[in-house]
């Protein structure tokens, strides 16, 4: 198989990693700093007992590499 004509790769936090691959394997880049204090404000009202937030959303970055084939963009009614 093919990397991307076959198929296409994706991975999670491979900044180190990446190097190492051909073609560069594009990858979703976490905030883990904003986690890690999510988590921790979230433990902390855990502990003093007052309402904590169930769902958060924390943003992450997408880098694009080469391991992803790129399709057509999808055809207007237009066009079709």
């Amino acid at each position: 198989m093919r990397i991307p004509e076959d198929i296409s790769l994706m991975g999670m936090e491979m900044e180190e990693l990446n190097t190492n691959f051909d073609p560069p394997i594009t990858a979703i880049s976490q905030d883990f700093e904003n986690l890690a204090k999510s988590a921790v404000e979230m433990l902390i009202a855990a502990i003093e007992d007052r309402t904590a937030v169930k769902n958060i959303r924390i943003p992450c970055k997408l880098i694009k590499r080469a391991s992803v084939k790129q399709l057509s963009p999808a055809k207007k009614d237009s066009e079709i």
